[in-house]
């Protein structure tokens, strides 16, 4: 039977920081949005936004047996004109 690990961390861009929990080699946790997200990390697969509020994450790879290391909220750059 498969076991939860302990908090992953997830870090947001405004620069709090909340829990969620892995499970092999996914993560589940709760957007701003209250939305329930869950995601493999993304060595593996895409992680999509947000279906709700369209927010992206990065899921960090960990090593055994942690898989996901932590979840990150990506900014996007602004694109520079040529």
């Amino acid at each position: 039977m498969a076991r939860f690990y302990e908090d992953v961390p997830i870090q947001w861009k405004e620069g709090e920081t909340t829990y969620g929990r892995g499970l092999g080699n996914h993560v589940a946790w709760r957007c701003k949005c209250d939305h329930l997200m869950l995601a493999p990390h993304e060595e593996l697969y895409f992680v999509p936004p947000c279906p709700t509020c369209g927010r992206k994450f990065r899921v960090l790879k960990g090593k055994k047996p942690r898989y996901v290391k932590r979840v990150i909220e990506r900014v996007e750059r602004p694109v520079k004109p040529f």
